[in-house]
């Protein structure tokens, strides 16, 4: 893979990461219009809040991939049909811990911005 590919789907990522940061922005903007008071102080908190959400969602990610093991790994092979099976079945298994750690990365990212979202909230109110 060229260098420069792998730099465009970090930038991408990072790109959607920071779109739903701004949806969620969107989102809390809304909520705390349509309620009684809002206050910069509210509205950061209420972005803490939404960062914590994404943060608490990521969680069952790292739970999950405790325990990956299928037990093809440990077990012996005699024919080559086994030794195929077992290395389909472990690169199944790779693909979906794969999957779970975008999952976690896109999470993390979200709430991270989430965050520094709710602090450039409280630092401009100020």
């Amino acid at each position: 893979m060229k260098k420069e590919n792998v730099i465009l789907q970090i930038l991408r990522f990072l790109g959607i990461s920071l779109l739903i940061d701004l949806g969620l922005l969107v989102l809390v903007g809304i909520w705390c219009w349509v309620g009684p008071t809002c206050t910069a102080a509210i509205w950061s908190e209420r972005m803490f809040w939404a960062a914590m959400i994404a943060f608490i969602s990521a969680v069952p990610v790292i739970v999950a991939s405790l325990n990956t093991a299928s037990g093809v790994e440990s077990t012996t092979f005699g024919s080559a049909w086994a030794q195929k099976a077992a290395l389909d079945t472990i690169q199944q298994e790779r693909n979906k811990l794969g999957k779970r750690w975008i999952y976690f990365l896109r999470m993390f990212t979200i709430a991270l911005g989430a965050f520094l979202i709710s602090m450039a909230i409280d630092l401009l109110s100020r």
